[in-house]
């Protein structure tokens, strides 16, 4: 027998349940790398607030559930239910989103979560059933449907074969997929000749079109947010899926990844001299604080301590954003700042392997421009949707 027990962002002794229980589900898994727990449950000694619960900023615009299955005391199961009111005032939807969804290879543990989080969304007057997102296009979405022997790069999906299997038999559809490329600097990713003609194409539109990129300023890091905010909430307000972030949002979000950009490469592009396009590669921090199976490297502050340390070390890095803005998309404004970061990885020699992730499927422009500088595309995501009754 299945007992189902829900709770909100407010209980959080059940948070850290259900926190844990990823850390059991995936203990054997041998590319799985947690979240940091603070991400996700908060830290008052860090400053933190964790999208769980109910200090995150998300949950001022969203109604959400959680739910735990327990079978003989144990859990076997999680899954968040939201009703997040900006995404269906943008996208013109009456969709309940599921997220954190885990579960064991258990069709019945699987369909009964889904069930209560579908009545749920139901009794507060949606139609669609969408997931899963955790929350929103803004965290990490989607589940993984192949290169399963693959360490996860940071904020994207990992879970176990079988839970694509699970979509299918409980009649999901696919909504949307979304895609990573990867540029293998050991194996001929933007290699000295293919940069000499890259080169050649983005200064001639560079010079035609008015084309710059500067690095960002992080003596000056409140304005150059300002900048970056209206860039990402203008060049992403039409993707689809997509929702706005709040002011509050962004700076929480720009806080966070702050921490690290200063290892990474971050560039704004401009047209003309207006701010037009954002550029951000950062050292993977799943690789930094991936774990060894040690008691003390479950731990938060342990983990923290080997992200600063590892952060200039590790040979992978993450596209996490790359944005411009529509008027300037047929600029060449993409190639100029694919050339300006790659660049700058060559002559660093910083890192070897960089994931350009997550892509719609449907976007075409940003995949050529990828695959112009030998960027392969070697994983996908999907996003699942079902009508309610």
């Amino acid at each position: 027998m299945i007992n189902l027990v829900e709770f909100g962002p407010r209980d959080y002794k059940l948070l850290k349940r259900f926190v844990q229980f990823h850390w059991e589900h995936y203990k054997q898994h041998p590319y799985y790398v947690p979240p940091l727990n603070m991400d996700l449950l908060g830290n008052r000694l860090l400053g933190e607030k964790g999208l769980l619960t109910d200090k995150h900023p998300f949950h001022k615009h969203a109604e959400v559930v959680y739910i735990l299955a327990e079978r003989d005391g144990k859990v076997v199961g999680r899954i968040a239910g939201c009703v997040n009111r900006r995404y269906n005032e943008q996208q013109n939807a009456n969709a309940v989103i599921f997220g954190f969804w885990e579960v064991i290879d258990d069709f019945e543990v699987a369909r009964t979560l889904l069930d209560r989080v579908a009545a749920w969304g139901a009794a507060r007057g949606m139609t669609t059933l969408m997931g899963p997102m955790s929350f929103s296009t803004n965290e990490i979405i989607g589940v993984q449907i192949n290169a399963f022997d693959t360490l996860p790069y940071y904020e994207t999906a990992s879970n176990y074969p079988y839970y694509a299997e699970l979509m299918d038999r409980y009649g999901m559809h696919k909504a949307m997929d979304v895609i990573a490329q990867k540029l293998d600097f050991t194996n001929g990713a933007a290699d000295p000749r293919l940069m000499e003609r890259i080169d050649r194409i983005a200064g001639r539109m560079a010079r035609r079109n008015g084309l710059s990129t500067r690095p960002l300023d992080f003596t000056n890091l409140e304005e150059e947010k300002k900048i970056i905010r209206s860039i990402y909430n203008d060049a992403w307000k039409d993707n689809w899926g997509a929702t706005a972030f709040t002011e509050e949002e962004f700076n929480l979000t720009a806080d966070k990844l702050s921490a690290v950009a200063d290892s990474g490469i971050a560039l704004l592009g401009y047209v003309h001299e207006e701010p037009a396009a954002f550029f951000l590669i950062l050292p993977d921090i799943y690789d930094c604080i991936k774990t060894n199976g040690s008691v003390f490297g479950k731990f938060d502050l342990v983990r923290v301590a080997k992200l600063f340390r590892n952060k200039r070390r590790t040979r992978r890095g993450r596209v996490t954003l790359l944005g411009i803005k529509e008027p300037f998309r047929r600029s060449g404004l993409d190639a100029v700042l694919y050339r300006d970061a790659l660049r700058h990885v060559r002559q660093a020699e910083q890192f070897d392997f960089v994931e350009v992730s997550w892509l719609l499927e449907t976007n075409a422009l940003i995949i050529s421009a990828g695959e112009s500088f030998a960027a392969r595309h070697y994983k996908t995501w999907r996003i699942y949707e079902k009508p309610l009754a």
